[in-house]
Order: structure tokens, then C-alpha cells, then sequence
């Protein structure tokens, strides 16, 4: 693990804890909103225990990164713990993810630690479009909301 800087990201999302929670860890799920908007995640894979991998495919056109982590800490529907990389490129950050109900929604806290300087810009922008887009998709899919 790398020590570095800390990204802490809030969002209010449309679906109560159990909705989000399945949209975190189920591969048919991730591949409707994970990634850059109009990048197409693919190959999503997921053996959600402690110590079981994730992984999925983001095709750019030019070039298609594989992302992968190892779950740390698995507590349906309420908290997720993994490690956070992309495949091949070295030492993984972790990222921590709470859920709260509020409301008839989920207050969602994500903390990514372990970010270099160079990679927390990056981050912010990712995780604050991958969260806009599973909130979309929680409320396009309407599934699990009271």
C-alpha cells in the first residue's frame, strides 16, 4: 500500500442502501455506469468476499485498461473496503465506501487513500462522474426504491 493523499467524496443517491450496495458489487450492474461517460465497461467481473478479486475492462479506442482490486472488507449494505488499480501498473490505493440511509435514498461516503499527488485531480473527476452516473442509473432503472 502507498501512503499518500486522501479523497474523501459525499453523494446523496436515489435508492435506499440495499440498491446501491447491489449496484456496487453486481457485474451487470457496474457495466451500466462504471467508467468515463461513453466508455464502455466490459468483462466485469466480481467474487464479492473478503479476499476475492473485481475486475473490468474500460475500451478507450486506442487503448483498453483493465481496473482490478481485492475486497478488504465486505458488510452488506453498508460498507465496502478494496484495494484500487489498474492492472500491471503497481502499487494499488484503497478506497472505502459507507452507506448510509437518508431519507428514501443513501448518503454514499467514499475515501480513496493512497493517492499520489499526481493522481488525486484524476480521482476527484473520475469518482465524481462514476457516482453521477450510478445515481442516473438508479433512477433510470427506478429498481428497489420505495
Amino acid at each position: 500500500m502507498t501512503t499518500g493523499r486522501l479523497l474523501i467524496v459525499r453523494r446523496e443517491l436515489a435508492a435506499p442502501p440495499e440498491r446501491v450496495f447491489a449496484a456496487l458489487t453486481t457485474p451487470a450492474q457496474i457495466a451500466r455506469w462504471i467508467g468515463p461517460r461513453g466508455v464502455a465497461a466490459s468483462n466485469v467481473a466480481v467474487d464479492l468476499r473478503v479476499g476475492g478479486e473485481f475486475s473490468f475492462d474500460l475500451d478507450f479506442g486506442e487503448a483498453v485498461i483493465t481496473m482490478r482490486g481485492r475486497y478488504e472488507a465486505v458488510d452488506p449494505p453498508s460498507r465496502l473496503v478494496h484495494t484500487w488499480g489498474v492492472a500491471g501498473a503497481g502499487d494499488d490505493s484503497r478506497v472505502t465506501i459507507e452507506l448510509a440511509a437518508a431519507g428514501a435514498g443513501t448518503e454514499l461516503r467514499l475515501t480513496h487513500a493512497g493517492l499520489q499527488p499526481d493522481e488525486f485531480a484524476q480521482n476527484r473527476a473520475g469518482w465524481d462522474e462514476f457516482f453521477d452516473q450510478l445515481d442516473e442509473y438508479l433512477v433510470e432503472t427506478g429498481e428497489g426504491t420505495d
